[in-house]
């Protein structure tokens, strides 16, 4: 396993070091006018975040999500060259401690939250991983009145703050200013495995919460792990999305499917150097799946 994993950090290495040759000068100079990229976090310290951002607004035209959102639906303008827009799953606790270093560069981050772990300690963690599974009625339902809240009357956390892992739904009040909420379900189940009607009801669920405690529309969803296929897509739209988000590690083009909107990951403690590396490896993952397209 480590010599594997070994063999893989020095692949890696070496695409990173021929993507950045002089040859390959005008492919990213395409990019950069063709395409849109999307990153999403999870936790980072703020430290760690405000060495991001500083090289983030260096080196990309950082855009909210809402501009993505406007230009894929009604478009009137092009998106800026070399945009890029900055997302965090679940709403952990400690996206909290971000919002001085947000507030200081004037940044615009977007935050997909799993609505049913609001305010608890329960790690991001699907009950639902299999696509043959089957619900009943009944435990579909209690699925569904385990996950309702009133979001009116949500303002403490549902455990201590020792133990609370998630973001209060008071911290997300006071976030909103800054912050722009959008839906990442109810119970971060895979979308691919639930029934359908499980789907609608996080889906439709988690938007009217979100909604309900910011005051602002929920236009955008992000699928949990990062899976979904045509069934997902067609159910986010039918839901009143107007955008989703997947993985893929690739950048987007300027007319992509806007309900599987390419990402890339970044993990917990990302140097900045490594944070460029998987941006430009990104590049070269978009434009080797285009050559191949072209070919095909």
């Amino acid at each position: 396993m480590l010599e594997n994993q070994g063999l893989r950090r020095h692949l890696r290495e070496l695409a990173y070091l021929v993507w950045r040759l002089p040859l390959f000068f005008f492919a990213r100079s395409w990019l950069q006018r063709t395409h849109f990229t999307v990153i999403h976090y999870h936790r980072m310290s703020p430290e760690r975040f405000k060495e991001h951002l500083e090289y983030l607004t260096r080196k990309y035209t950082v855009i909210p999500m809402r501009v993505v959102e406007e230009a894929l639906t009604r478009p009137s303008e092009p998106l800026p060259v070399n945009s890029l827009v900055i997302t965090f799953d679940d709403g952990w606790k400690s996206n909290y401690e971000l919002l001085h270093v947000i507030r200081e560069h004037d940044c615009p981050v977007t935050i997909f939250l799993s609505t049913g772990l609001l305010g608890t300690n329960r790690s991001p963690g699907s009950r639902v991983l299999y696509d043959d599974l089957h619900l009943d009625d009944d435990l579909l339902e209690s699925i569904i009145r385990e996950s309702s809240t009133d979001a009116s009357n949500l303002t403490e956390p549902s455990v201590t703050e020792e133990e609370r892992t998630m973001l209060s739904a008071d911290e997300v009040r006071e976030m909103k200013e800054l912050v722009d909420f959008q839906s990442h379900g109810v119970n971060h189940h895979v979308s691919t495995a639930l029934p359908v009607e499980l789907l609608r009801y996080e889906l439709s669920e988690s938007k009217r919460f979100i909604e309900d405690l910011t005051g602002r529309e929920v236009y955008a969803f992000a699928y949990p792990y990062n899976v979904a296929g045509r069934r997902e897509a067609e159910a986010v739209a039918e839901a009143g999305y107007r955008i989703a988000r997947v993985g893929q590690r690739k950048l987007n083009s300027m007319t992509p499917d806007r309900y599987m909107l390419n990402s890339v990951p970044v993990v917990m403690d990302c140097s900045v150097p490594e944070l460029e590396k998987n941006l430009e490896l990104a590049k070269m993952k978009t434009v080797i799946h285009w050559v191949l397209q072209w070919f095909q």
